[in-house]
């Protein structure tokens, strides 16, 4: 503003608020020539991937991350004569049939930034998939980590060996993952890793009505907050992978080669 508007008492110009990932509106930063992300979901929880709940996180994270598309899978039925093999030959075959959808599904989104999402043992599976820097992955979102079998037998054999970049978004009082437990666990990684926990969440991220109203929220400002983070950490990897294909130097610190990981 100039001498003259100020002795004439024009007002100042608001100031240019800058917008950005930190606003209680997430906005997209990554350049607008940049194609948007394609997460694929899968469902490890109990309910199928038609249930309230999974098509809710379905749309939370496709707005916040403008995704191209979210695509959601349920694992196939195991019947009972398969259940009678070994708990590895399970997972296993869970592990082969996340594999394949994935490289089908990738055929009909080419170019997309792939986000790999997924709930309880989905989250593990993803992990185990990340491992091998088959698919070009740009990061993980873990809704809960299926880290501890119902009868106590504990799933931390690849966790010190994940390579590519995630984020765990996991409730404390979550049964398949004792909190300690999973806190010991992932700090041996070196990789680009981002813990976000829900107090008082179980293995779906509802909190107990006792802690909300300690904490004087709700569970939608709960799950909004878990969204923004999600869209932080997921628009950072993405700016990380289009400038200068910086990626590769996190993905470096843990690479592996070998076999299928199975636990």
């Amino acid at each position: 503003m100039g001498i003259l508007q100020r002795m004439a008492g024009v007002p100042p110009p608001p100031k240019q608020r800058r917008v950005g990932i930190r606003d209680e509106k997430i906005v997209p930063l990554y350049p607008a020539n940049l194609q948007s992300p394609l997460v694929i979901f899968a469902n490890g929880s109990t309910l199928s991937s038609t249930s309230d709940w999974v098509l809710r996180w379905k749309r939370m994270v496709g707005d916040a991350l403008n995704a191209v598309d979210v695509v959601v899978f349920d694992y196939p039925e195991i019947s009972a004569e398969e259940r009678k093999g070994t708990k590895k030959a399970t997972v296993k075959m869970l592990f082969d049939y996340h594999w394949n959808f994935l490289e089908d599904t990738l055929i009909k989104y080419p170019g997309h930034p792939l986000i790999l999402m997924g709930t309880s043992l989905g989250s593990r599976i993803n992990c185990m998939i990340a491992w091998y820097q088959h698919f070009n992955i740009t990061a993980v979102v873990c809704l809960g980590y299926h880290l501890k079998e119902k009868y106590g037998r504990l799933c931390d054999g690849p966790i010190d060996q994940y390579v590519k970049p995630m984020i765990f978004i996991q409730g404390n009082e979550d049964p398949f993952c004792p909190f300690k437990l999973f806190d010991s666990c992932f700090g041996v990684s070196s990789v680009c890793n981002r813990l976000h926990k829900v107090e008082g969440g179980d293995e779906f991220l509802q909190v107990r009505k006792e802690v909300l109203e300690y904490y004087e929220t709700t569970q939608e400002e709960v799950e909004r907050k878990v969204v923004k983070e999600i869209a932080e950490y997921v628009f950072c990897m993405i700016r990380e992978q289009w400038n200068n294909n910086s990626m590769d130097r996190l993905y470096a610190f843990g690479f592996r080669s070998g076999t299928a990981i199975i636990c």
